[in-house]
């Protein structure tokens, strides 16, 4: 996988300009949020101490993922808020299949994407109404009359994203064995459709963000075995958050969520107590 230094080596002079001015801006900001770091990692400690020690058996400093956090919603409100932004250098990945179904977690930069979705007219996204004002067209609502357009579409030659972090009950060895489990909309809307399910995660790195993607998942393997498809999406996700794991937006509510219950202490690192997110 290319680095940062790698990409940078490539870009043009506007595009490498852009993306030194965004990372200043980047650095700027995870420098203020320090403060809130600090009452993210005393809220951590309170609430969730059972979530800390899951972090460092996972091999995570405790400190450094609040404060990677903090500056990330620190970033997505100045992203929300000011009528002008920086924006990081985009880099998306080649062999892009040219209809398919993405399945994604929501990160810190979901208004990038959702502004690059936009404006190059990529896929639709099936999202709620507060992503309408930033999708413009490519927003497809979360009713009969949308899925039936995205279904539509899709089986047309489009792509589509849909979230699977909005997680549903599931078996014992769910997200990182937990009893939930990703959400099987996307796998059923490729076994319907026709168009393989990809799986999508981006990662930030001195002022570019890039686009992974799974191996696509076919759709008949998504209609005769939705179970074998949503582990291997699954996998995929654990992986992505392992190595990413601040840039997951619901990650505290996951930690808290997850671990504040009361019951047993999960015995591994990568077990957590069971609740709803």
């Amino acid at each position: 996988m290319a680095t940062a230094g790698e990409v940078w080596a490539v870009l043009d002079d506007e595009a490498l300009a852009q993306a030194r001015h965004f990372h200043r801006f980047y650095r700027l900001l995870a420098a203020v949020a320090a403060p809130r770091a600090v009452l993210l990692y005393l809220r951590l400690c309170l609430r969730s101490p059972a979530g800390l020690r899951w972090l460092r058996r996972g091999g995570y400093s405790s400190w450094r993922i609040a404060h990677a956090i903090a500056a990330g919603r620190l970033v997505r409100r100045a992203q929300r808020t000011t009528g002008y932004t920086p924006a990081p250098v985009v880099v998306w990945p080649e062999g892009m299949p040219s209809s398919c179904v993405f399945a994604y977690f929501h990160t810190t930069w979901d208004r990038v994407i959702a502004r690059e979705v936009r404006d190059r007219r990529y896929c639709l996204i099936r999202s709620g109404p507060r992503r309408a004002e930033d999708l413009g067209q490519q927003h497809v609502a979360e009713d009969t009359a949308g899925l039936k357009s995205l279904v539509r579409r899709v089986a047309e030659g489009a792509r589509c994203a849909v979230a699977a972090d909005n997680f549903v009950p599931g078996p014992e060895a769910g997200f990182f064995g937990t009893g939930h489990a990703l959400n099987p909309a996307a796998t059923r809307l490729a076994a319907i459709t026709g168009a393989p399910l990809v799986t999508f995660w981006p990662t930030y790195e001195r002022g570019v963000l890039r686009f992974h993607l799974g191996t696509p998942i076919a759709a008949s393997t998504c209609a005769e075995l939705p179970d074998e498809a949503l582990r291997i999406a699954r996998q995929f996700f654990e992986n992505a958050v392992r190595r990413d794991l601040a840039s997951w937006r619901r990650i505290v509510s996951f930690l808290e969520g997850e671990l504040n219950t009361g019951r047993r202490e999960p015995a591994s690192g990568d077990s957590i107590a069971q609740r709803s997110v």
